[in-house]
């Protein structure tokens, strides 16, 4: 009886044994098959934000995905030029080239992305991190700040000269002029505008300047100048033969600004990591045809990177065709 009872209990426990392994070996399979992914794009931000890994995750057909991989910090950055179509799985292992921004050294990125939902577990080139969903159109308590966001259009707007006028309606003998918002950015204490100004000394035989200003409205509903960046450049609005006068709109002309972004980005040449934007034509001048002097943004390609300014000269020929006076560039340092 005793025997019958232990082989019962042998056979009881091998089914349960072999049925334990059945439930457990069961999901490791359905687990690569059945991919929880959020589509879109992934960053991961280090070095207090000065550099940055972005990953961007398409869907593909036959149950594969599209990655695309940047990275930069202050000093380069690099992509791999395109996606690459990977087999849809919960890790998926790469090694591809990227291609580095302005010149034609390449790296290679090897590594292997776990996808959980809204967070990428990466291991890419030795340097393991979590990437985390990136939303179209981020919901944020608060604005982002400490940003500066590149003004798309110059033009001065109706509350941004609403600021002028309260600054120049105090008695500090001195007047200015806007010409061309530049960029904004929200802070903890309010908004502030970095705009190219004219500085005119309400002095008899006063001088008058030009100027980049910072102007800032506090969340008081105060308005003030917060920093100033002198640009050296001589009268822009002279209105003599052959001299400079200003545009009646800082917007480019839209058969200048294609050129422009070509000629602008030569003048980075072997600078790894930097973009160029021509944001406005702030003066003319009649020459063998016609010269603008151009206003530019040049920035690193990180986070938060502050930008800094320069203005050139493009001469639009008799023939039509575009140069840049690569002498003439004047340089504003904001930083």
């Amino acid at each position: 009886m005793k025997e019958r009872v232990k082989r019962t209990m042998k056979k009881a426990t091998a089914i349960a044994l072999a049925a334990a392994m059945i439930v457990v070996a069961a999901p490791a399979g359905r687990s690569e098959a059945k991919v929880s992914i959020k589509y879109g794009t992934f960053s991961y931000a280090y070095n207090k934000g000065k550099a940055v890994w972005m990953i961007d995750v398409k869907k593909a057909k036959n149950n594969k995905v599209k990655i695309g991989i940047v990275w930069s910090d202050k000093n380069k950055s690099f992509d791999t030029g395109k996606h690459f179509a990977k087999k849809l799985k919960s890790t998926v292992s790469f090694n591809v080239k990227g291609k580095y921004l302005g010149n034609e050294k390449t790296k290679t990125i090897k590594g292997s992305i776990t996808f959980k939902g809204k967070k990428l577990k990466c291991v890419i080139n030795g340097q393991k991190f979590t990437a985390k969903y990136v939303p179209d159109t981020p919901v944020r308590e608060e604005p982002e700040q400490d940003v500066w966001v590149t003004a798309t259009d110059p033009t001065i707007q109706e509350g941004v000269q609403e600021k002028f006028d309260i600054i120049n309606k105090a008695d500090n003998g001195t007047t200015y002029t806007s010409i061309a918002t530049f960029a904004t950015k929200m802070t903890a204490e309010g908004t502030t505008w970095r705009v190219f100004a004219k500085e005119t000394d309400n002095m008899p035989g006063g001088k008058s300047y030009y100027t980049i200003l910072e102007i800032t409205e506090y969340l008081d509903a105060s308005v003030a100048i917060t920093r100033q960046y002198t640009t050296m450049l001589g009268d822009l609005d002279a209105g003599t033969a052959g001299g400079w006068s200003l545009c009646a709109s800082p917007v480019l002309d839209s058969s200048l600004s294609p050129k422009l972004n070509d000629l602008a980005s030569q003048l980075t040449s072997g600078l790894d990591g930097v973009s160029i934007t021509p944001l406005a034509q702030i003066a003319t001048k009649v020459v063998a045809g016609q010269s603008f002097l151009i206003a530019c943004e040049k920035k690193a390609v990180t986070p938060s990177a502050n930008p800094t300014y320069f203005f050139i000269t493009a001469t639009v020929g008799l023939d039509g065709t575009v140069s840049i006076d690569k002498d003439s560039v004047v340089n504003v340092y904001t930083v």
